[in-house]
């Protein structure tokens, strides 16, 4: 019998995320039920975060039930949930779990007769091949065994999406057929494909009772990302710049940050127990130039869901054209050698992968890592072909030092002058920001003005517009936005946009004033959404 798997070893509660289900469960036994689902990319912690739950969420009078759906037959599913369910009865009441499924059916026989009724009758419909009632029936259960235990359920499914994969007609009608009358059952679903899954809620599961609460589960912060390296390196020694570095390289995902993090302290032992650039330089070209190399394998893994032939070269030839600065349609089509037809054709399969992502004109890998891969690895192989694999080590490991000293001397900007450096990146872009298109012309003009000492302002001009770009240092209130206002009169021609950036926060009045003065604040997330799209380091504070 499977049983639900232990979290990794390596595990950061995600506060947020765990406290708001801690309360939707403490409100489910008092009587209110709200469903949750939480959505995000592969390898974002969700299973860790649902079993890390179960681990450490104890309730008598809940019956946690957890089952994650695999590329399996129905049969087989139902088999394991009608065993899974049973073992969560045995655990929640203090007695022995037998370890096969009819010394299951045989212990509790006594405590559900009806609950194990409804199984035979389950099995029997899947054995006259009538699937479809067989599922209806499957996801009763619940409600049965609330009746008979006395007890509510928490039933969590892992990848729910996969439902629709047993070719059950529409299998979430029943479903949620089962979930508007169970009300004694609540659930938390899981799914690793975010616009599908979103979809399901608002077509499939927006119901009049027990609809669902859609939590994102992003990678991790900045915060969470340095407590987790921190924690995962345990007696070894590493410097803040490292740590800074790493989260770049991964951008907080958990599952790369896990891997090199482990090995780092693997390869430390050996290093008085200090990562250095050297540890991490071997660290970064073991995982991914050795053939066993895991982040090598993982990244060539996510990329075989594209289609084989000669069309998988053409989507990789498309990613790298973006991981190196190609962003819009035209300079792709020209390094993948295809008309404009074609190209859109390509990043179009790719956004609908889940591989890129479209902002304005401009196009962006999503994955920075697999950003870092295509560019520091995958590039050279590319342009080189014949050199042989010790040549591109060595060339990646000059590189590694390269980015480890560019980050480090990243570190001691100002952050205005960074701001700089992006306006003067622009050329004539369209890029979108909390949802507004925002024209970045080709500046012809950018410099700092004179300071205050609190705001840092930035002003740049082209032809037919000028922007204010005003700096904080700290936490923003409504002087600071006065400041800007009365800044931006000053000036003797018209400014076009003012962007007040909020890195360290602003607060609610100050928020309103801006709004109420057609000011656009980039808080940290959104400068660094932007910093991303034209390949500048992120800022981490």
């Amino acid at each position: 019998m499977i049983s639900s798997p232990p979290a990794r070893d390596c595990y950061i509660d995600r506060v947020d995320i765990t406290s708001t289900l801690h309360k939707r469960i403490d409100a489910f036994k008092r009587g209110y039920r709200q469903n949750v689902g939480l959505v995000g990319r592969r390898y974002m912690g969700k299973s860790s975060i649902l079993k890390n739950l179960l681990i450490h969420y104890s309730c008598p009078e809940i019956i946690p039930v957890y089952i994650a759906l695999q590329p399996e037959p129905f049969d087989y599913f139902a088999k394991k949930l009608m065993g899974t369910i049973l073992q969560a009865y045995l655990k929640s009441s203090n007695m022995v779990v037998p370890s096969s499924f009819d010394a299951l059916v045989k212990k509790v026989r006594k405590y559900l007769p009806r609950t194990i009724q409804r199984m035979r009758s389950v099995k029997q419909h899947m054995v006259r091949n009538n699937m479809t009632k067989a599922y209806e029936e499957l996801f009763s259960l619940t409600e049965l065994l609330h009746e008979e235990s006395g007890k509510k359920v928490l039933l969590i499914l892992d990848e729910f999406d996969r439902l629709e994969e047993f070719g059950i007609g529409d299998p979430f009608l029943s479903f949620s057929h089962e979930i508007m009358v169970q009300k004694d059952t609540m659930y938390i679903v899981a799914s690793s494909r975010e616009e599908r899954a979103e979809k399901i809620f608002r077509e499939k599961l927006s119901l009049l009772f027990g609809n669902f609460e859609s939590i994102a589960v992003l990678p991790f912060n900045f915060d969470e990302s340095s407590q987790f390296i921190r924690h995962c390196l345990a007696s070894a020694t590493i410097a803040p710049e490292y740590i800074k570095l790493l989260i770049r390289v991964t951008d907080g995902h958990p599952f790369y940050l896990s891997v090199i993090v482990k090995e780092l302290q693997r390869c430390a032992v050996s290093r008085n127990n200090v990562v250095t650039d050297e540890v991490i330089i071997d660290v970064l070209t073991q995982l991914l130039f050795q053939p066993e190399g895991q982040l090598q394998q993982h990244i060539l893994l996510e990329l075989s869901s594209l289609h084989k032939g000669c069309q998988f070269y053409v989507y990789l030839n498309i990613l790298l054209a973006i991981a190196t600065g190609r962003k819009k349609i035209r300079t792709i089509a020209r390094f993948v050698e295809k008309s404009k037809e074609e190209t859109k054709k390509g990043l179009q399969r790719l956004v609908d992968g889940q591989l890129i992502k479209r902002s304005g004109s401009l196009y962006c890998v999503k994955d920075a890592f697999l950003r870092f891969w295509l560019k520091y690895v995958f590039y050279r192989q590319f342009v080189s072909l014949g050199i042989c694999r010790g040549e591109h080590e060595e060339a990646f490991r000059r590189d590694m030092f390269d980015l480890i000293d560019s980050s480090c001397h990243e570190e001691h900007k100002e952050l205005s002058k960074r701001i700089e450096e992006l306006l003067r990146t622009f050329c004539n872009d369209v890029i979108e920001v909390n949802k507004k298109r925002i024209k970045c012309p080709s500046f012809s003009e950018v410099y700092l003005r004179p300071t205050n000492g609190r705001i840092y302002p930035v002003y740049a001009k082209a032809p037919n517009t000028r922007w204010l770009c005003q700096v904080a240092d700290k936490s923003v209130d409504e002087e600071d936005v006065q400041t800007l206002v009365a800044e931006s009169k000053k000036m003797r021609k018209k400014i076009n946009r003012r962007i007040l950036i909020t890195p360290h926060g602003i607060n609610l009045n100050a928020k309103l004033m801006a709004k109420q003065a057609k000011i656009m604040i980039w808080n940290l997330r959104n400068l660094n959404f932007v910093f991303d799209l034209y390949d500048k380091p992120k800022v981490i504070i």
